[in-house]
């Protein structure tokens, strides 16, 4: 009976290893996977540096000014050589009503056109001929 015992726990024992090898790895190989050593920032050119602040939020920032262009949370953006364009939801009202707003940066002159609804967002991008889309802010960590 003890024999029997002892093998279940030696059995529970290997599991445990085999199940804590495997997260450990897991976690090893993400992190290695998404920019470890710049895991928290993506340097949009000389000007920007959009910043991963927690899990689910994100930030823009100024390198020229040292502060905010766009605070917490930016849920949708997308960038190119002209033109920065983003989605911020105020990370208090994170539930069903959050409201969002829209923004869009012409990256030569720094002009900031926000913040938007988005019918006026859409009607902005027209007048400026700009064929981004938003995408999800986390696609670019």
């Amino acid at each position: 009976m003890v024999q029997k015992y002892k093998m279940a726990l030696f059995i529970v024992v290997i599991i445990g290893f085999i199940v804590g090898f495997y997260v450990l790895w897991d976690t090893v190989v993400h992190n290695l996977g998404t920019h470890a050593s710049t895991d928290g920032e993506v340097e949009i050119n000389d000007t920007y540096l959009l910043n991963r602040t927690s899990a689910h939020s994100y930030n823009l920032t100024s390198t020229e000014a040292s502060n905010f262009v766009l605070k917490p949370t930016i849920e949708e953006f997308n960038y190119d050589k002209k033109y920065i364009i983003a989605c911020t939801t105020d990370e208090l009202h994170v539930s069903e009503d959050k409201k969002s707003e829209y923004w869009i940066i012409d990256v030569k002159t720094n002009q900031l056109y926000g913040p938007m609804n988005k019918k006026d967002f859409f009607k902005k991008k027209e007048e400026l001929f700009l064929e981004l889309e938003l995408k999800k802010v986390s696609k670019f960590f």
